[in-house]
């Protein structure tokens, strides 16, 4: 059947099966099948003299189900029918009822699921005889779960939440459900052989158990996990460890990288498949493979045939050489109307043979003469095929690299956006609404609600997101969850109780309603950043969007009902968000379900605190960064300046806004790469793929900024005056996109006090540039402040990075583009602000979309080797 590598592998099994003590192997045939009646007859044929126990899908056409049944052969028996469709549970139930009627009808040693594609590779004759080394003994690929190649969450979500598959869509109720805890969970694919006590063992569990196979029955493809955890969990079968091998019989020709569904064979596949070495050597030989159809595998077929009788002469010729060759290294399987036997107890015991099985047996042995085929390379080597690789395969989730950043990861960061343009789409509305004094008193307020959002968390959303990585149960990040709720309120209190002290430092009116909302907000604002955390580092999307919408968006709706229907000020339109967010709350916390044993993990939580309590320092230090310059705004400069200071702050900051989402959203999968060095180089990857994003992006919020400005502000806001600061505020996206690679490593790495020190020196700095900037330059002083600490936090950050492995710095030109384009954008505000030019630089900066969105799809195909260099 095989030769080079895979050749040594079939000579040792065959080899253990003579030398092996024991009666004789034999084998029965569970087969699911959906179409293709020439396909599934020639299968049948080639497993001959095997009892089969086949189970046809009943949706298939009742013409097509009548050419699959019509003439079987006395060894088969057609089983109840149940739906097996795409990610069904009656794939199991099929799988189930095989199991029963070959343990009731037969006495098979081991019992083979295959489906109606596969086809053997090895004669019966060899199958048998490699199984008799294997008495008592299961050969099944299967791996405990979390496991790394099924994705974030490690497949544990399969069974998490309730899924429905409808054709080859799944719909998941984003609701978290309680595993049974006295199950292993583990998956593989549905192909496997059993052994005939496992067998029995699967079938006892499934009747003895029914709260498992309710359990089952809405989880997601459900035949690569219930079985497998059946198999995995000792209290049904206690030595499985010891009393399986954990390979795989089958070859399936996937492709690099690997799809949905194995693709169709054909004759182009030949060498590789008959070789055998598509996923290099193993401890098992290869004795089945899949998928093959009767149009397209003809030819295939017939030299697999070929090869396939030349292997019976060449699996006797090794018994034949074997020291201790029994007659069973040749046993042959013979089959009755409710049993099989093997040829040498029928020898023994007198049995006579039924003529079918006895012309099949002839049939095999006189085709022994047939030259095998010409020995064929070894084709490149390919990487191992996922595990959960069954008749239903689903979709292979790869290692995080860059373009998965920018694929499913970047999705998260448009779901944050919402909160963007929500506030790009109200600021105008409240700016024209409450005039410059009351919109400035509105944002001072949202950049204390910031402040005190982050005491609230103290940092416990970066610990849960870490903790969830390394826990892949989820169960101590839920109980981080109960821990960050509880703080959070604890702090609210403390806020509350001494409001009439700093509210007035701060420059508001003593405590007023504004900052008693403010207070209200913070609670459920922190929750709801934990919440969201939780959310992506689970990967659970639409559960996220539809939080994060209500969060966001919901109080943006509200607080403007508030405001026009109400009464028109910034206290009215706040109360919006207090609303909002405590309902967002709610609404989170029964989808994640935090745990309150976690608030006695003494041992977990202060490991978060110790994490969490530099990042919440960092993270205030981050605010100052971010919006501390509104505070100086306001001292010097009074409130009005404050609200023009933020109209063109919101159009410049959008970009950097962005890039902050991006950290958030991509830390659980950086997170989940375990490899340091793979992990930094992503890092690296991404930072360059945003600064290639952020080179059309920010030369496009440049050039449109007149326009933008007239859209979001009344004249009263002197626009001309704002672009300076929008063009030095976009700007500052470079270096935050340089240190969010770095802080994303530090963080991974659980450094939270460099990256506190590192925020809070910057901090200072940008204070002290405020002072000296704001009264010479004006507000534009703020925001060349901005510029210059965040270049400050991604250089310092830099250098907090260790020695090894080593960072991989940005290349050349790239450098050199992004410094054009700066000069570009800065030589555009020298240029008039009429009408017809900020129109024509409007255009252009429109036609900077399709240039990102070709950067964007670049990122997404991952980086190559000359864009690397580039």
């Amino acid at each position: 059947m095989h030769s080079g590598a895979d050749s040594n592998t079939l000579t040792t099994a065959i080899r253990r099966a003579a030398a092996s003590p024991g009666p004789p192997a034999t084998v029965a045939c569970v087969i699911l099948a959906h179409t293709d009646p020439a396909q599934l007859r020639r299968l049948i044929e080639a497993v001959d003299p095997f009892p089969v126990f086949l189970h046809c899908d009943p949706k298939t056409p009742p013409e097509t189900f009548a050419r699959m049944v019509e003439g079987l052969p006395e060894r088969c028996r057609l089983l109840d029918r149940y739906p097996t469709g795409w990610a069904r549970w009656g794939n199991v139930e099929a799988e189930l009822a095989g199991y029963r009627a070959a343990l009731a009808e037969t006495d098979a040693s081991h019992i083979a699921v295959l489906t109606g594609t596969d086809y053997p590779l090895a004669s019966s004759a060899e199958i048998t005889s490699i199984l008799g080394g294997y008495h008592d003994k299961s050969i099944a690929n299967l791996h405990l779960l979390p496991f790394e190649d099924w994705g974030m969450g490690g497949g544990i979500g399969r069974l998490r939440y309730r899924h429905w598959a409808y054709r080859k869509h799944t719909i998941r109720l984003p609701i978290p459900r309680r595993i049974p805890r006295d199950i292993v969970l583990a998956g593989g694919s549905q192909l496997k052989i059993l052994s005939r006590r496992h067998a029995a063992a699967v079938v006892a569990a499934a009747e003895a158990r029914p709260d498992l196979v309710a359990f089952w029955r809405r989880s997601w493809i459900p035949d690569e996990t219930f079985v497998p955890s059946i198999l995995s969990t000792p209290q049904f079968v206690p030595g499985w460890q010891e009393e399986h091998e954990n390979a795989s019989a089958w070859w399936i020709g996937w492709t690099n990288p690997p799809t949905k569904s194995p693709p169709w064979l054909g004759s182009e596949m030949r060498d590789e498949l008959l070789e055998g070495r598509q996923y290099g050597e193993q401890t098992f030989p290869r004795l089945f493979a899949r998928k093959f159809s009767s149009e397209r595998s003809s030819e295939l077929l017939d030299a697999i045939d070929t090869r396939r009788r030349s292997s019976v002469h060449a699996a006797s010729r090794e018994s034949a050489d074997s020291p201790q060759e029994p007659a069973r290294a040749r046993t042959m399987l013979l089959t009755g109307p409710t049993s099989i036997v093997s040829a040498s107890e029928s020898a023994a015991t007198g049995t006579s043979v039924s003529a079918s099985a006895s012309a099949s047996v002839s049939a095999t042995a006189s085709a022994t003469s047939s030259p095998p085929l010409p020995a064929q390379p070894a084709p490149p080597q390919l990487p191992p095929p996922p595990a959960h690789a069954g008749p239903a395969a689903i979709e292979v989730i790869e290692k995080p690299e860059s373009n998965h950043l920018f694929g499913r990861g970047l999705l998260y960061v448009v779901v944050w956006a919402l909160q963007l343009i929500a506030g790009t789409v109200v600021s105008p509305i409240l700016a024209y609404a409450l005039g410059p004094a009351e919109f400035g008193a509105l944002a001072s307020a949202i950049a204390l609600h910031q402040v005190l959002s982050v005491l609230a968390l103290l940092g416990l959303d970066q610990a849960i997101v870490l903790q969830r990585a390394e826990d892949p149960s989820g169960r101590t990040a839920r109980g981080l969850l109960s821990v960050g709720i509880a703080l959070s309120f604890a702090v609210t209190l403390v806020l509350a109780a001494t409001g009439g002290l700093w509210a007035t430092a701060l420059g508001f009116e003593g405590f007023t309603p504004l900052v008693l909302a403010v207070i209200l907000w913070t609670a459920p604002g922190a929750v709801v950043q934990a919440i969201l955390a939780l959310l992506v580092a689970e990967d659970r999307l639409r559960a996220f969007t539809f939080v994060s919408a209500l969060s966001a968006v919901g109080g943006q709706l509200v607080g403007l009902f508030l405001l026009f229907f109400v009464h028109g000020d910034a206290t009215t339109y706040a109360w919006g968000g207090v609303v909002s967010q405590f309902l967002a709350m709610f609404i989170g916390i029964a989808i994640c379900r935090p745990l309150l044993r976690g608030l006695f993990d003494w041992k977990v939580a202060s490991r978060a605190i110790k994490l969490g309590a530099p990042l919440a320092i960092g993270g205030l230090g981050y605010f100052v960064l971010n919006a501390g310059d509104r505070i100086v705004i306001q001292s010097l400069l009074g409130p009005a300046e404050v609200g023009r200071y933020q109209v063109a702050y919101v159009v410049g900051y959008t970009v950097v806004l962005l890039l902050s989402f991006t950290s958030s959203a991509w830390l659980p999968r950086f997170a989940a790469v375990r490899d340091e060095a793979e992990r930094w180089l992503l890092s690296a990857q991404s930072r360059d793929e945003l600064y290639r994003l952020l080179i059309p992006v920010v030369f496009a919020v440049t050039l449109a900024a007149p326009v933008a400005l007239r859209l979001v502000a009344p004249p009263s806001f002197d626009q001309e005056t704002l672009l300076p600061v929008v063009f030095l505020v976009a700007l500052s996206a470079y270096p935050v996109a340089a240190s969010g690679a770095t802080a994303r490593l530090l963080i991974t790495l659980r450094r939270g006090k460099p990256v506190a020190a590192i925020t809070l020196t910057a901090a200072v700095v940008n204070i002290g540039l405020n002072i000296v900037l704001v009264p010479v330059m004006g507000i534009a002083g703020a925001a060349a402040a901005t510029v210059l600490s965040f270049l400050l936090v991604a250089l310092l950050q830099r250098f907090a990075l260790p020695r090894t492995p080593a960072w991989v710095g940005t290349p050349t030109p790239l450098l050199a583009s992004i410094g054009a384009s700066i000069l570009l954008a800065a030589a555009s505000l020298l240029l008039p602000q009429t009408d017809a030019w900020n129109i024509s630089k409007f255009v252009i900066a429109a036609a900077c979309l399709p240039w990102f969105f070709v950067v964007l799809r670049r990122a997404r195909r991952g980086p190559t080797p000359s864009r690397s260099q580039s």
